[in-house]
């Protein structure tokens, strides 16, 4: 099954919507919205760091599956299912409350419990890591590599051990990770792979849509990705026997379903086959999902050409380093971060002040859950560039309907700070350092990665930055298009750094080429993914496991 963005089946709930298709209000909503739900800018006096694209095809949607009388988890959200396994390239999809649920259910149907191990990156919504809590497990934090603050091969072998059961991999801001390296190291071991994908949703990974070749994949439609349901989630799996126990396992445990027995002529008992929970996702967000499941394809286009725009705006930017895509694959941008090289002249936190001053809603970087109280105590080994990309980073506004004007706003005032911000910081009592380009800056940011405090300047470290989800475009493979990639700012390398693919280095030279981009036709701005089969992992005595122990399904 390919990746596709086509709408639902004709003669669907959502296909005998008119309205919803054309955006015209039922009666009953007075055929208009409020000026300030049909307006949100004019409501707005920042630009926000990231804003849903929502409308009245939307509240058409919403409004139909409430008008209908089911508004809990029901027809659209089968309907819901169907379309995203579709379009992300899986045979199965399972509609959830949440992504967080969904990783909790992904550990338990890779078999993880109590006394096991599951390596996740600190760089990561603190979700991450407690959802190997939740099912007893311990997780062990694994650093990630600067290019795309992702897990490798490389960060995470060290950390494995005869406990580990799992490994989490993050698509951070929606930047598609290596599943296949990361694969190739843990399924000898018989360790399950789980993507967490919360943030990919319209990303690629290896000419497919990022999740499309994992055993389990876990997505977010929380406002913050780029397709949302409100709140919700999304667990995909090629394995029907486990898709049927998620289901089950969403609903309490039961065998029968509220909806199955709703529809039922004759009394249908339902009975309850393991402990469950309450992870059901309501017709009124699937009907909203399906809406914004079909423009998908022109959220990534739109985000891609505002992220090209930004990439070549900062190029003449002192030493700012930039996300771009991968050598296997392309990122939807659901966000886009910026990384302050350590001799930038103003602090992070004092430039996220100048922005907010100026109207500009901009985030500091993804948090390191390692740092926070409810990981206090927690020890593991040092984590440098992880606490080096939380403390030095910060998220730029980027959303479907931003301008250009808006863009250049944020510009000016990243350039005002690097002019500025010297003077400041000599009267503040700390030595100006030099204005120097990106290709001077990262090797002293490398070097210095492990304690990147400025003389004078203490920052605190990072927190979540919005991560966001969703399948990818149509066009070819995966979603791309032809058109030149994205540029990141030129940087060199330090001596002796590692190539990519060791250590998740990142060679010289330019950026990916041609078909790793979506550029529309016509005047655009400037510049502008074989899963293993899943089961429970072997429990044993959790100690030693023979190597190329496979899980039991």
């Amino acid at each position: 099954m390919t990746g596709s963005l086509t709408g639902p089946r004709p003669g669907s709930v959502t296909d005998t919507m008119a309205d919803a298709r054309t955006g015209q209000l039922p009666d009953v909503l007075g055929g208009q919205l409020p000026e300030a739900l049909a307006d949100p800018a004019a409501s707005q006096v920042t630009i926000p760091v990231m804003r849903p694209w929502l409308g009245a095809q939307e509240a058409v949607a919403a409004a139909a599956a409430v008008l209908s009388g089911w508004v809990a988890q029901g027809p659209r959200v089968a309907e819901f299912e169907e379309a995203f396994a579709a379009a992300i390239g899986t045979q199965h999809a399972v509609a959830l409350s949440s992504c967080t649920a969904a990783l909790h259910l992904a550990l338990i149907a890779a078999g993880v419990g109590p006394g096991d191990e599951v390596v996740v990156p600190s760089l990561s919504f603190i979700a991450t890591a407690n959802a190997a809590r939740y099912v007893g497990a311990q997780p062990v934090f694994a650093d990630v590599e600067y290019a795309t603050q992702n897990l490798t091969p490389g960060t995470v072998e060290p950390h494995l051990s005869g406990r580990t059961r799992a490994v989490i991999l993050v698509d951070q801001a929606g930047v598609p990770a290596d599943l296949d390296g990361m694969r190739a190291l843990c399924e000898p071991r018989g360790i399950t792979v789980i993507e967490d994908a919360a943030c990919a949703a319209g990303s690629t990974y290896r000419g497919r849509p990022a999740g499309a070749s994992a055993s389990l994949a876990a997505y977010s439609f929380q406002p913050s990705k780029l397709i949302t349901t409100g709140e919700g989630g999304m667990l995909t799996t090629s394995n029907g026997a486990v898709a049927d126990r998620l289901r089950r396992l969403r609903e309490h445990g039961m065998d029968v379903g509220a909806a199955r027995r709703q529809v039922s002529r004759q009394p249908l008992a339902e009975r309850y086959l393991e402990t469950g929970f309450n992870f059901r996702m309501t017709d009124v967000q699937a009907a909203i999902g399906l809406v914004q499941l079909r423009k998908l394809g022109q959220l990534v286009a739109r985000r891609r050409q505002l992220a090209m725009r930004y990439q070549d705006l900062l190029t003449d930017d002192p030493g700012l380093i930039t996300m771009g895509d991968p050598d296997h694959g392309t990122t939807n941008f659901q966000s886009f971060w910026v990384l302050l090289p350590a001799d930038f002249t103003v602090g992070r936190d004092a430039l996220l002040r100048r922005l907010a001053d100026a109207g500009i809603g901009a985030r500091r970087g993804i948090m390191a859950a390692h740092t926070e109280p409810a990981y206090a105590g927690h020890s593991g080994a040092p984590l440098p560039v992880t606490e080096r990309l939380s403390a030095s980073s910060l998220i730029l506004p980027l959303y479907h309907e931003m301008t250009e004007a808006d863009q250049d706003l944020v510009i000016s005032v990243i350039r005002a700070a690097a002019r500025a911000g010297a003077p400041e910081r000599s009267a503040a009592g700390a030595p100006a350092p030099r204005h120097r380009r990106g290709t001077d800056l990262m090797p002293a940011l490398i070097r210095r990665a492990a304690g990147a405090d400025r003389p004078g300047h203490a920052e605190p470290r990072g927190d979540q930055g919005g991560r966001p989800t969703g399948p990818a475009q149509r066009g070819g493979q995966g979603g791309r298009h032809s058109g030149p990639a994205p540029r990141e700012v030129p940087v060199s390398r330090p001596p002796g750094s590692a190539p990519r693919g060791d250590q998740g280095g990142r060679p010289t030279g330019p950026a990916p080429r041609g078909d790793q981009v979506s550029r529309p036709t016509g005047p655009a701005p400037r510049g502008d993914q074989g899963g293993r089969p899943l089961g429970a992992a072997q429990r044993g005595d959790r100690g030693d496991r023979p190597p190329g122990s496979a899980p039991r399904i």
